[in-house]
């Protein structure tokens, strides 16, 4: 059942699209920008239905508009949920556009220092495949 939710951040709202799969919870987030206040809006609701489910694997799919996070902003985000329950739970995050995954593969290693198990994707496919089969030595090697 696909759970919709409308985030507010700013005057603003993101859509988080929610679905329970059989071995994760897969994520859409649909929105005006792709900025701080967005993402640690929908990414508060992700760690809270990660707690409240038990959900220990997570695939996140990026549909924001506009330009990917500076670096500053992404380093705020992740350390921002370094002691929640997402450094529990291993994470598959899909961004879909090109240009933007050498600053999204640099927030990547940002949260594998603080301990994330997460990993970047440019598609679907490798990403389910990671999240479901991939070994932990590739995350935290």
């Amino acid at each position: 059942m696909l759970d919709i939710r409308h985030i507010p951040f700013d005057g603003k709202t993101v859509e988080l699209r929610l679905e329970q799969r059989r071995q994760y919870l897969h994520a859409s987030v649909y929105g005006p920008e792709n900025s701080l206040a967005s993402s640690i809006a929908y990414w508060a609701v992700l760690a809270e239905e990660c707690e409240r489910r038990g959900e220990k694997r997570l695939l996140v799919i990026d549909h924001l508009d506009g330009p990917a996070m500076q670096a500053e902003e992404m380093e705020k985000l992740v350390g921002h949920f370094a002691d929640s329950i997402l450094t529990r739970v291993r994470i598959a995050f899909v961004e879909p556009v090109a240009v933007h995954l050498p600053q999204m593969e640099h927030g990547q290693i940002l949260a594998q220092e603080l301990g994330y198990e997460a990993r970047v994707f440019g598609g679907q496919h490798d990403a389910e495949h990671w999240l479901v089969y991939g070994g932990e030595t590739e995350v935290r090697g």
